[in-house]
């Protein structure tokens, strides 16, 4: 899987995740100062976490009413080298894909 594959974390079906987080994009990747992460929101609540791969949640940020384009920009200059899963959560539907941090 190569860093811009996404998955879907919860087993959900793709097209519900699809309908409800599109456009997905992570960029820089691989990064050492700030994360973009840009997707097309469709309304309500969102979460956008990084998490490490031993699934410890180690920033996080919620966005309310987030419809159309959503850009959130998170620092990972904190964080140690390695591989990161930035998740974007809404209605118990998740959405997941990796970032390296160097």
């Amino acid at each position: 899987m190569n860093a811009k594959s996404i998955s879907i974390a919860d087993g959900s079906s793709a097209g519900l995740a699809e309908e409800l987080v599109a456009n997905l994009a992570i960029f820089p990747n691989p990064t050492s100062d700030i994360v973009n992460v840009v997707f097309d929101g469709k309304g309500g609540a969102y979460t956008v976490s990084i998490s490490n791969i031993a699934g410890v949640t180690v920033s996080s940020t919620s966005l309310e009413n987030a419809a159309g384009s959503q850009v959130v920009k998170l620092p990972v200059s904190d964080l140690a080298s390695g591989v990161y899963l930035v998740t974007i959560s809404t209605n118990g539907i998740s959405k997941t894909a990796r970032v390296v941090v160097r």
